[in-house]
């Protein structure tokens, strides 16, 4: 892809020396400043807030801490990376963040708010190369989103969005014109939406998109004089009056006031709930609301979950849908490089119908790992044979390894395990494994463990430092050195 003309450029690569796997750790970057204008002190991102900044990610990446993104930002993030933001990110006034995913299956996740000010942008852009009929795989995974003034969210049809707390909408004021603006060409999925007293949200929502505004266990809450309007494609270049623009809208409706309106503008709104007295609709351009007849899909999704456990060697993998309708059964799909294609590896009978919630567990034994990642999706098919899928997830395990011990998980937040080589026979000789810093070679904790399969070592990380860590086997006269990044 032809990047835009940028001043300063910040590169992930976790094998720099003295790189400890964090965003916070400056030896992790490679900085090259085009601009000499735009030369930062800041030696890891985001650089000037008066230049525009390109960020690239190629392997995965956290920050727990909370950050502001001050000036114009490009992310690319590329090979099925995962960046994870562990708090808050916000983006100033004025200014735009662009995400650009450059392959298939990368993430980007913000675990708690992603908070849009006024005249902000934050967009997505998904692998050029996905197909129509291919799933999207390009997610931003929120917590809760803010949008304040008029702050705007694009999304392009090869990437989505699912926000799983609310999304809240901030713009007090008695002029319409003023509106937080959503442009959805992929998918857009909330938990809820409030739009506060006398601010007015509108989704632009093209006709091969999918939107859930709100689901069926949260609410769409309009405060006061505050509107939604979503409009399909009838103002755009070949675009038509037909109302063919879908919107589903799965939480339960309420209001605080008499005075909120919801417009459906050549797009069709259907509801699982009625409309509360004090919220009014209108109707244009061929657009029409049809209230407590969700969902045109056969299944509406809740939860999709993944974790592996090193003693078994299974994937758990847990789902649930809100609603089901003439639903068959349910595809285990798993895959284990972005360059494969996704294999079915068990299936269960679905409910069929169901106006409840319904949970699902499978367990899928994985055997050998020939790569340290494994991507899950669920493909639902109904009694006609129309399918849909779940999002992919990702998640990491040992790569099983002929002549080397394994540590596992790694990076790790308190558990590890070692697994031992295939080729090493089971013995009752001791094997000896001690913890120390890499900077000053001190020890930081030891054990003498019977040789088995697997060696639960959680206790090695109960005073250990946060960042890498080198952890030593010693086992018949012979000694192994393995990196260990402690988060």
């Amino acid at each position: 892809m032809h990047r835009t003309a940028i001043a300063q450029q910040y590169t992930f690569v976790p094998d720099n020396p003295g790189c400890n796997g964090q965003w916070n750790n400056g030896n992790c970057w490679d900085i090259t400043i085009i601009e000499p204008s735009c030369a930062s002190p800041n030696t890891t991102p985001p650089g000037a807030s008066t230049c525009q900044t390109e960020i690239i990610i190629n392997d995965d990446l956290s920050r727990p801490n909370s950050l502001n993104f001050p000036g114009n930002t490009d992310i690319y993030i590329n090979n099925g990376a995962s960046l994870t933001f562990g708090n808050n990110v916000t983006i100033n006034d004025d200014k735009t963040m662009n995400v650009i995913f450059e392959e298939p299956l990368s993430t980007i996740n913000i675990n708690g708010t992603l908070t849009v000010n006024d005249q902000a942008i934050f967009s997505l852009t998904g692998d050029t190369d996905r197909l129509p009929s291919d799933p999207i795989t390009n997610f931003a995974n929120i917590g809760d989103v803010e949008i304040d003034g008029i702050g705007m969210i694009a999304i392009d049809a090869n990437a989505g969005m699912d926000i799983e707390g609310s999304l809240e909408i901030h713009n007090p004021s008695n002029n319409p014109a003023v509106f937080g603006l959503i442009d959805v060409d992929g998918f857009f999925s909330t938990t809820s939406i409030t739009v506060r007293g006398n601010s007015h949200l509108v989704f632009e929502v093209a006709e091969n998109s999918t939107v859930y505004a709100s689901e069926p266990e949260g609410t769409l809450e309009m405060n006061g004089n505050s509107s939604m309007t979503f409009i399909g494609d009838y103002n755009e270049p070949g675009g038509d009056e037909d109302g063919e623009s879908i919107v589903e809208v799965g939480g339960n409706i309420d209001t605080n006031g008499s005075g909120a309106l919801i417009t459906a503008d050549d797009a069709t709104i259907y509801t699982c709930y009625e409309f509360p007295t004090g919220i009014s609709t209108e109707e244009l351009h061929e657009g029409q609301f049809f209230e407590e007849e969700c969902s045109i899909v056969p299944v509406i999704w809740l939860d999709f979950y993944a974790e592996f456990d090193p003693i078994t060697g299974y994937t758990k993998l847990d789902w649930s849908t809100a609603k089901e309708w003439e639903s068959s059964h349910f595809e285990i799909e798993r895959m284990h490089a972005p360059s494969d294609s996704f294999q079915t590896v068990g299936q269960l009978p679905a409910k069929g119908w169901a106006d409840q919630p319904s949970s699902y567990t499978y367990y899928d034994k994985v055997g050998s790992f020939p790569t340290n990642r494994l991507y899950y999706r669920i493909r639902q098919v109904d009694f006609d044979e129309t399918h849909t899928f779940t999002k992919v997830i990702s998640l990491t395990v040992p790569i099983t390894s002929k002549n080397e011990w394994t540590a596992y998980p790694n990076p790790s937040t308190g558990q590890l395990f070692l697994l031992r080589p295939k080729h090493l026979a089971a013995s009752s000789h001791e094997i000896s494994v001690r913890l120390y810093s890499p900077t000053t070679s001190n020890e930081i904790a030891h054990l003498k463990l019977p040789s088995q399969q697997i060696i639960p070592i959680h206790s090695l990380l109960s005073n250990a430092p946060r960042g890498l860590l080198i952890l030593e086997i010693i086992w018949e006269d012979k000694i192994e050195h393995i990196k260990i990044l402690h988060q």
